[in-house]
């Protein structure tokens, strides 16, 4: 599973294969796979940040009556 990055604030980051795209610097981010060198590098260098993961609701239990 890929975490989601978002652009280091102010920072142009291209997506690969998308002209004029770039990553977002706000927002929930863009999913990224670590292990592509391109992305792995513009996290190493700080160019892309991890975006917390929310907390999605879970269903409640059915209680049995």
């Amino acid at each position: 599973m890929s975490k989601r990055y978002r652009a280091k604030r102010g920072q142009l980051v291209p997506i690969p294969g998308q002209p004029n795209q770039y990553v977002p610097d706000e927002g929930d981010g863009i999913p990224v796979s670590e292990t592509l060198p391109y992305w792995a590098r513009l996290i190493a260098d700080g160019d892309l940040v991890e975006v917390p993961a929310t907390k999605t609701e879970e269903p409640k239990p059915e209680r049995n009556k």
